[in-house]
């Protein structure tokens, strides 16, 4: 499976996406994504883009990202993470373990998808018994 597929369905399971089918008009789901990457195409952000369109999900039409680049450093990231909690995000999906690591002591109210480096197949939910509760 590809990694960003992966994503989006660990998305849709964690219940954080309502389907595009459910849902309430006027109400857009928010993502908020948090990479080191930078603006523009990349692998990372493409395949997630990607992942979410096969699922029935497009930005600015029926679902809402945060996107907060870290161009190439992590320093930022527990900056990121508090914006995106306080801006009500419905996920977090962190790029890699560091963004993951400052999303977890940003929340513990919402969900987040962590993408571990050591397999791209390799992706935790974090916070979702919490999150639905």
């Amino acid at each position: 499976m590809r990694p960003a597929l992966a994503i989006a369905l660990a998305l849709s399971l964690c219940g954080a996406l309502p389907a595009v089918e459910a849902q309430q008009p006027g109400k857009m789901p928010r993502v908020a994504f948090i990479s080191t990457t930078a603006p523009g195409p990349s692998p990372t952000t493409d395949g997630f883009r990607q992942g979410l369109n096969d699922l029935g999900y497009v930005e600015g039409q029926n679902l809402a990202i945060e996107w907060r680049w870290g161009r190439g450093s992590t320093e930022r990231f527990p900056e990121f993470a508090v914006e995106v909690v306080k801006l009500g995000v419905d996920v977090i999906v962190a790029a890699n373990d560091v963004a993951g690591r400052a999303a977890q002591r940003a929340t513990k109210n919402i969900p987040i998808v962590i993408h571990h480096r050591r397999s791209s197949r390799r992706w935790l939910r974090h916070n979702s018994r919490e999150a639905r509760g």
